[in-house]
Protein backbone atom coordinates (compact mmCIF):
# COMPACT_ATOMS: atom_id res chain seq x y z
CA UNK A 1 0.00 0.00 0.00
CA UNK A 2 1.18 3.54 -0.74
CA UNK A 3 2.00 5.72 2.20
CA UNK A 4 1.90 9.51 2.40
CA UNK A 5 5.11 11.37 3.01
CA UNK A 6 5.76 12.23 6.63
CA UNK A 7 5.59 15.91 7.54
CA UNK A 8 9.02 17.53 7.72
CA UNK A 9 9.85 20.75 9.57
CA UNK A 10 11.26 23.68 7.59
CA UNK A 11 14.87 24.46 8.49
CA UNK A 12 17.71 26.66 7.32
CA UNK A 13 21.49 26.47 7.35
CA UNK A 14 23.31 28.04 9.03
CA UNK A 15 20.82 28.03 11.86
CA UNK A 16 19.15 31.19 13.13
CA UNK A 17 16.90 32.09 16.05
CA UNK A 18 13.25 31.22 15.58
CA UNK A 19 9.98 30.82 17.43
CA UNK A 20 6.70 29.03 16.73
CA UNK A 21 3.46 31.01 16.66
CA UNK A 22 -0.06 29.58 16.52
CA UNK A 23 -2.28 30.62 13.60
CA UNK A 24 -3.68 34.07 14.40
CA UNK A 25 -0.98 34.62 17.03
CA UNK A 26 1.22 37.69 17.25
CA UNK A 27 4.96 38.24 17.44
CA UNK A 28 7.46 40.99 16.86
CA UNK A 29 10.32 41.48 14.45
CA UNK A 30 13.01 43.51 16.16
CA UNK A 31 15.01 46.18 14.39
CA UNK A 32 18.09 44.73 12.70
CA UNK A 33 16.35 41.53 11.55
CA UNK A 34 14.99 40.15 8.32
CA UNK A 35 12.10 38.05 9.65
CA UNK A 36 10.40 35.25 7.74
CA UNK A 37 7.35 33.10 8.46
CA UNK A 38 6.95 29.60 7.04
CA UNK A 39 4.33 26.97 7.89
CA UNK A 40 5.66 24.11 10.04
CA UNK A 41 3.42 21.07 9.42
CA UNK A 42 5.07 19.14 12.25
CA UNK A 43 3.77 21.66 14.82
CA UNK A 44 0.74 23.07 12.93
CA UNK A 45 2.18 26.51 13.67
CA UNK A 46 4.08 29.26 11.89
CA UNK A 47 7.84 29.09 12.28
CA UNK A 48 9.27 32.60 12.48
CA UNK A 49 12.97 32.98 11.71
CA UNK A 50 14.95 36.04 12.78
CA UNK A 51 17.83 36.53 10.33
CA UNK A 52 20.17 38.95 12.08
CA UNK A 53 23.71 37.83 11.27
CA UNK A 54 24.80 38.69 7.73
CA UNK A 55 24.89 35.40 5.82
CA UNK A 56 23.46 33.35 2.98
CA UNK A 57 20.90 30.98 4.48
CA UNK A 58 19.96 27.77 2.64
CA UNK A 59 16.36 26.64 3.05
CA UNK A 60 15.06 23.08 3.43
CA UNK A 61 11.38 22.07 3.29
CA UNK A 62 10.03 25.60 2.90
CA UNK A 63 6.74 25.16 1.05
CA UNK A 64 3.64 27.24 0.48
CA UNK A 65 3.07 30.90 1.16
CA UNK A 66 4.39 32.81 4.15
CA UNK A 67 5.54 36.33 4.83
CA UNK A 68 8.68 38.37 5.37
CA UNK A 69 9.54 41.67 7.05
CA UNK A 70 12.77 43.54 6.47
CA UNK A 71 13.46 45.57 9.62
CA UNK A 72 17.22 45.69 9.15
CA UNK A 73 18.99 48.93 9.96
CA UNK A 74 20.79 50.95 7.33
CA UNK A 75 20.16 50.11 3.68
CA UNK A 76 21.40 46.54 3.12
CA UNK A 77 20.07 44.73 0.08
CA UNK A 78 18.50 41.34 0.81
CA UNK A 79 18.00 38.74 -1.91
CA UNK A 80 15.92 35.59 -2.39
CA UNK A 81 17.56 33.02 -4.72
CA UNK A 82 16.16 30.10 -6.72
CA UNK A 83 17.53 26.59 -7.18
CA UNK A 84 20.11 27.59 -9.80
CA UNK A 85 21.24 30.63 -7.83
CA UNK A 86 19.06 32.94 -9.91
CA UNK A 87 17.76 36.08 -8.20
CA UNK A 88 14.04 35.87 -7.44
CA UNK A 89 13.88 39.28 -5.77
CA UNK A 90 16.11 41.84 -4.10
CA UNK A 91 14.89 44.49 -1.67
CA UNK A 92 15.92 47.09 0.91
CA UNK A 93 14.37 47.45 4.39
CA UNK A 94 10.68 48.42 4.29
CA UNK A 95 7.77 48.92 6.70
CA UNK A 96 5.13 46.22 7.09
CA UNK A 97 4.88 42.62 5.91
CA UNK A 98 4.90 41.10 2.43
CA UNK A 99 3.61 37.74 1.23
CA UNK A 100 6.03 35.27 -0.33
CA UNK A 101 5.69 31.88 -2.01
CA UNK A 102 8.59 29.94 -0.47
CA UNK A 103 8.47 26.96 -2.84
CA UNK A 104 10.78 28.52 -5.48
CA UNK A 105 13.15 30.05 -2.86
CA UNK A 106 16.25 27.95 -2.12
CA UNK A 107 18.34 30.52 -0.24
CA UNK A 108 18.21 33.99 1.33
CA UNK A 109 21.01 36.52 1.75
CA UNK A 110 20.08 39.17 4.27
CA UNK A 111 22.92 41.60 3.49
Amino acid sequence: AARGAAAVAPTLSPSADYQHVAPGGTFGCKAGNLCTSVWDPTKSKWKIYFLYTCNRYYLSNWEGTGQYWNKQTGTPTSTFYGQSGNTIKSFKPFPGKRDQSWSPVWSIRNC
